[in-house]
């Protein structure tokens, strides 16, 4: 779900650890989410650290883990507005009236 989210910026999937809390049987609904909680700089790249949580149907926490990705960082670049970074892009969003969550829908918790 997340390296087809995140796309070409994809290099690896490098941890997984998990805890399974509860059982899961058949014909469970199952929801993942995954939320970040860290980012750490690696050269060029950059690593990502995800929280991970599996809730059933009953909204039963079913499991719990963590996931770290290799990814290629992106240079800021400057737009139109003159703004370099995403702050900046955001809050020349907030300034023209837009909703900053527009720039980047996909940051926080991941359905």
């Amino acid at each position: 779900m997340f390296p087809h989210f995140i796309g070409e910026v994809f290099i690896s999937f490098l941890e997984l650890s998990c805890t399974f809390l509860a059982e899961v049987h058949s014909g469970d609904t199952l929801y993942p989410a995954l939320t970040i909680t860290g980012l750490e700089p690696k050269g060029d790249d950059g690593i990502v650290v995800t929280a991970v949580a599996v809730h059933n149907q009953r909204e039963q926490l079913v499991l719990s883990g963590q996931h770290k990705y290799l990814l290629r960082r992106q240079p800021a670049v400057q737009n139109g507005d003159g703004c370099t970074s995403r702050r900046d892009q955001r809050s020349q969003a907030e300034k023209n009236g837009a909703d900053p969550a527009d720039l980047n829908p996909g940051v926080g918790t991941f359905p």
